[in-house]
């Protein structure tokens, strides 16, 4: 109990993957497993105040460097390329961002990277499955394998295969697979530089 509520109050626990403390907990007692359950809610809940928090965080944040913010665009700090694609670099599975500059605000630009679960693009929502075994999974369906089975998309890089026969439940997704903590794990240099790229995709 005290480990679960000792993850609400660190930042960078919102970098974890959505039902990895679901399924931790799932063969422990009813109130852990209740205790994980609301802990998961607390972490991934985006914040009522999310406009002021991105005004006062783009007004501490350095000037950023377009050049550099493509290396961070590409790092294995960042990963927004494991989904993202911006010109000739990056994969497909999150939205297209070679021209996301000349349609989003710069305050929208970052709203979108530290908060992720705000606002969840149409086209790129998330299902949540519930297995017969007791396993939570949340994400997109990259594609069929065959009639009986189906590949996971559950984070930046990791997939999970699932079986038709084995889904016990199936509902709307209500967060992205796109990290939430982002903001704890970048420097605002390095924020600085990702959100200038984003700025100059046009």
């Amino acid at each position: 109990q005290k480990l679960l509520q000792a993850l609400t109050t660190l930042p960078v626990a919102k970098s974890m993957a959505t039902d990895h403390l679901l399924n931790l907990y799932q063969d422990r007692s009813g109130e852990l497993k209740t205790i994980a359950k609301q802990t998961v809610q607390t972490i991934h809940q985006p914040p009522a105040d999310i406009a002021r928090q991105v005004e006062e965080a783009l007004a501490k944040l350095p000037e950023g460097n377009a050049l550099n913010g493509l290396q961070v665009f590409r790092s294995t700090k960042a990963l927004c390329s494991a989904c993202h694609r911006l010109g000739y670099v990056g994969g497909e599975l999150g939205p297209e961002l070679s021209t996301i500059g000349s349609s989003r605000t710069r305050a929208a630009l970052l709203e979108a990277i530290l908060f992720p679960n705000a606002r969840l693009e149409q086209g790129y929502r998330t299902t949540k499955y519930l297995t017969t075994g007791g396993q939570a999974y949340t994400g997109i369906v990259v594609r069929q394998l065959d009639s009986e089975s189906f590949l996971l998309q559950t984070g930046t890089d990791q997939t999970v295969v699932l079986r038709h026969d084995e889904i016990e439940l199936q509902e709307p997704g209500t967060v992205s697979i796109m990290p939430s903590g982002i903001g704890e794990v970048l420097s605002p240099q390095e924020l600085a530089d990702l959100l200038a790229i984003l700025e100059a995709a046009r």
